[in-house]
Parts: structure tokens; sequence; C-alpha cells
């Protein structure tokens, strides 16, 4: 047993919750936890950890989410820039190419796809994803990818890469302070 350690998961972070469901002997081999298994096995204590939490740049913080995590930060930069209410669809659960639904402060209907993906994606992948989206008039697209995108954007479609994402999430400071330490 040389090298464990132990950390009250009430002396963490929200964001380490999600390792108590996973197991303690399966997190370093599920994607999605290898970041919070890192700062565990690097810092001595709960302290230390939320210290380099608090230091943590917004891009470092937007690369250790999980999939799940970034829709939900996708979601809630729609909800601050356009208004956006979910129709109660299960974000990311109950259509394959659709994470977000629901509609902006007008009413207008918004579909979104979030990709935590630190790639770029070639903006034809995002034009074929408007294609199948069939949207009615008045529809508002958006496609979420951290890596960014290359090529030439498709009109129909809003595109919110990780830079954009971070410059908002450097405009909430009390927000992203508690995303980091909550």
């Amino acid at each position: 047993m040389s090298g464990c350690k132990t950390f009250p998961v009430s002396d963490l972070p929200a964001s380490f919750r999600l390792l108590r469901l996973t197991g303690q002997q399966t997190i370093q081999r599920v994607g999605a936890c290898a970041p919070y298994a890192v700062l565990l096995s690097q810092h001595p204590d709960a302290v230390a950890i939320r210290a380099q939490l608090s230091a943590m740049s917004t891009e470092l913080l937007l690369a250790m989410l999980s999939p799940k995590q970034w829709e939900i930060l996708c979601e809630e930069y729609l909800r601050d820039s356009v208004g956006y209410r979910s129709l109660l669809v299960g974000r990311g659960l109950t259509l394959p190419d659709v994470d977000l639904v629901g509609v902006d402060a007008s009413g207008r209907r918004i579909l979104a796809q979030c990709k935590n993906d630190p790639a770029t994606w070639d903006v034809r992948h995002v034009a074929s994803w408007a294609r199948a989206m069939r949207p009615v008039e008045g529809d508002r697209l958006y496609f979420f990818n951290r890596g960014g995108f290359t090529g030439t954007p498709e009109p129909t479609v809003t595109l919110v890469d990780g830079a954009i994402v971070s410059a908002w999430l450097d405009t909430q400071s009390d927000y992203f302070r508690r995303l980091r330490l909550l």
C-alpha cells in the first residue's frame, strides 16, 4: 500500500466527485478522470489541489473537462450570450447529432453540437452536420469545438471554439472561480 493517498471528497472541488462514482481501481483507466487523477497523484493534500486549480489558466481548465462537462459549459455560454433555455431534451443523450436543443431569448429554436476535441475540425464536416439538421427558417445552429475549425465557415452555423469560450469564461470571474474551486 505504499504510495496510497487519501483525499476526503468533501475537501475537494465538486469536479472531483465524478471520481467517487467511478471507483478507486478504475479512475486512471477512465479518460475523463485522467486530469483529476493526475492532480491527485501530484499533490499531497486537498489544499494543494485547490491552490493548483486556483492558479490554473482558463485554457488548462477547458482541457481538463470531460465531454459532458464541455456540453454543460457550452450550454452556459449559450444561456449567457443568447438567453438560451433548454427544451428539456436530455443534453447529449436523446439525439445522436444534437447535444443541445432549446430556444433563444427571441423564441428561435437552437440546435447545437458540442465537441470537446483538442484538434481542429474541417468546416466541411460542420456543413454536413448542418444539412443533416434540416433546419427550418429561424433556427439557429451552433457548433462548438474546443480545438477550433479550419476552412471557410458555413454561413448558417455559428462556430464557437475553445478560444471564444475561454474569452467568455474570463469575463465571468465569479463563475470561473466557482468552476475551479466549488
